[in-house]
């Protein structure tokens, strides 16, 4: 299993910097959204 995740995402050949930058972008709006969820619960 791993190892076809391997060989997929090396057919991609995505730059690592996209991936740090989706990463980045991601932990942001979940960052946003658990705040506003917790502005809205308190």
């Amino acid at each position: 299993m791993a190892d076809t995740l391997i060989v997929i995402l090396n057919g991609f050949h995505v730059p690592l910097i996209y991936v740090e930058l989706i990463f980045g972008v991601v932990s942001i709006i979940v960052a946003l959204f658990s705040r506003k969820i917790y502005v809205e619960e308190s």
